[in-house]
């Protein structure tokens, strides 16, 4: 869910700041509205000096691109940052017994006074993994570091939500755009100071910082030809590269050979970390072997360094783009952003942190200058406060005031209303005594019409189950069958043979009905009787019970002459509903 609608991402490097403003229309989208890469002289020496060096860089970036957004989400590089991962056992899913752990385990670890630092954790779930363990990672700051940084940027009236760090906001970057997904991929962030190696694979998370980067390759070149960083860093950025492995053909000039080399030193160096990093990975977090290679960060694009990791790690590497899944505004420079867009990615997984919720969500944000922003919040609702209280104060003087008035007022409003009210009940009470007499009157009516076509109903549906050449002599309700004589007869023409089977006993209802019928008998082989045919019939209609015991047939010939082709016999049967009286 999207939390608010403008916010600053800072990604504070060794040697340069990022700064990213994002927008989240109500479509759902992150939008890119301003980017602005700025590099400020480092000094690792004098820290004082390269932290007026960064404030400087960061007001000249904010008077030229002019934020609006006054919200910041913060990254600090993994080298001002302690990060370590620990497996807890499996017995330990409990919240409170899982942070009693991690706390253990950073006291023990971290290498710096507990109370000077602010740490926060992480569980990482594999969805690959079978849940054996628990795995937790915990990152650890000074508190000094953080609390410089946010002061500089609170200067400007910004005020810091969060303080993520390098290595978990690539990753979120790099979950957003399903890297990893399929395969364990690593992504390479070559920054100024040191590079920092994350692991992608299928929402495993791991993460190393290699102490080698831009800056070790320009400090071998100020060595190796003796001139100033600056002048190092030019050389660097204008003619060097990676020098190519095997047989091949070296530069004309040697300053640019040379340089080749010393760049392929610190980047074998780095291949070296690279590898026990994975070795590392593999063995203790039971992480796959990885299958490709991101590159990204400032010294990322030193020529030829995709080639030299392809050749040495034996994998696609590419570099990383992170922009699948923000839009761009009409104001970014496309080509502009082009070219800086490998030091986008921290940038962009701060930004994701105000969009959706991150597979890591870590805040480093010490608490002192928690409580200081929650006072400064404060203020304008302790004023308001204050103020409310005023008003409710004069709203009470108000209401004393004026309260003899309203009561007298609403009690003879409440009495005239009392009388008409007990007007109207009287009313209605009348009205209810005709209405229940008019509804009994009209239940009467309506049950006399609702029977009133039961009778053809009933000899309808006979008239239908009448067999051929078979007519109906008599009809009559009755309220009891009381001998039960069921007859089965095979007839001929000029013979008969009659088997009967006598129930004695009575049968006590209240809707039966006795039918005689004549039949005249056309065939001398007729295997089933007329009144059994129509027995058969009413028992498969709606209006008569389909219970065998709940018919009655008396089967006789009234004529004593054989040669007689008339039958005659009577049916009593049961309505499954009683007729009307």
């Amino acid at each position: 869910m999207i939390k608010t609608n403008l916010i600053l991402a800072i990604d504070v490097g060794s040697a340069s700041l990022k700064l990213a403003e994002f927008s989240y229309p109500a479509s759902g989208e992150m939008v890119l509205e301003k980017y602005a890469y700025i590099e400020f002289p480092t000094n690792l020496e004098d820290s004082e000096k390269h932290l007026k060096a960064m404030e400087a860089a960061f007001y000249a970036a904010v008077d030229k691109y002019k934020f609006k957004a006054k919200q910041t989400y913060l990254s600090i590089s993994s080298q001002s940052t302690f990060i370590r991962f620990v497996k807890l056992p499996p017995t330990s899913h409990k919240e409170q017994k899982v942070q009693q752990l991690i706390a253990y385990e950073a006291k023990q670890n971290v290498p710096y006074p507990i109370e000077e630092v602010t740490w926060d954790y992480q569980l990482i779930d594999s969805k690959s993994e079978e849940i054996s363990e628990i795995n937790v990672m915990f990152a650890v700051v000074k508190n000094e570091i953080v609390e410089k940084i946010v002061k500089m940027i609170g200067r400007k009236g910004f005020k810091t939500k969060i303080v993520d760090i390098s290595p978990t906001a690539c990753f979120n970057t790099a979950c957003a755009n399903k890297v990893g997904t399929s395969e364990c991929a690593i992504i390479l962030n070559i920054g100024c100071t040191c590079s920092t190696l994350v692991f992608v694979d299928d929402g495993k998370f791991y993460a190393r910082t290699i102490p080698i980067g831009g800056y070790t390759i320009t400090h071998q070149i100020c060595k190796e030809f003796n001139v100033s960083y600056e002048k190092a860093e030019e050389m660097k950025r204008n003619i060097g590269f990676v020098a190519l492995g095997g047989a091949y053909e070296e530069p004309d000039s040697e300053v640019t050979a040379t340089i080749s080399k010393i760049i392929r030193n610190v980047m074998t160096r780095l291949h070296g970390d690279i590898n026990r990093s994975i070795n590392v990975y593999r063995s203790q977090q039971k992480g796959k072997k990885p299958g490709k290679l991101y590159l990204t960060g400032g010294s990322s694009i030193i020529k030829y360094t995709s080639d030299f990791f392809t050749d040495k790690l034996g994998i696609p590497v590419e570099y990383f783009n992170p922009f699948k899944i923000v839009k761009l505004s009409d104001a970014i420079e496309k080509e502009k952003l082009k070219s800086v867009a490998h030091t986008t990615t921290e940038v962009i997984g701060l930004g994701l942190r105000n969009a959706t919720t991150c597979p890591i969500e870590i805040s480093l944000l010490p608490e002192g200058i928690k409580r200081q922003q929650a006072i400064k919040t404060r203020r304008f609702y302790y004023t308001a406060s204050f103020l409310t209280i005023i008003f409710c104060l004069c709203l009470i003087l108000w209401g004393v005031i004026s309260q003899k008035d309203f009561v007298v007022n609403m009690t003879n409003s409440g009495k005239t209303q009392t009388l008409s009210t007990e007007k109207r009940l009287t009313s209605m009470k009348s009205y209810l005594s005709k209405l229940k007499k008019g509804k009994k009157e009209f239940t009467a009516t309506a049950n006399y019409l609702k029977d009133r076509n039961t009778w053809i109903i009933l000899l309808n549906t006979i008239q239908q189950c009448l067999p051929d050449n078979t007519w109906i002599v008599e009809l009559a309700a009755t309220e009891e069958a009381s001998k039960t004589v069921e007859t089965r007869a095979k007839r001929s023409i000029f013979g008969r043979k009659r088997v009967t089977k006598e129930k004695t006993g009575s049968i006590q209802s209240n809707n039966w009905i006795v039918i005689k019928a004549h039949s005249i008998v056309l065939s001398k082989s007729l295997k089933i009787t007329s009144a059994e045919i129509f027995k058969n019939n009413l028992m498969g209609t709606e209006v008569f019970s389909n219970n065998p015991n709940d018919i009655v047939i008396t089967d006789f010939n009234t004529s004593p002459d054989e040669a007689n082709n008339i039958d005659t016999f009577h049916i009593k049967i049961k309505l499954k509903k009683k007729l009307p009286n």
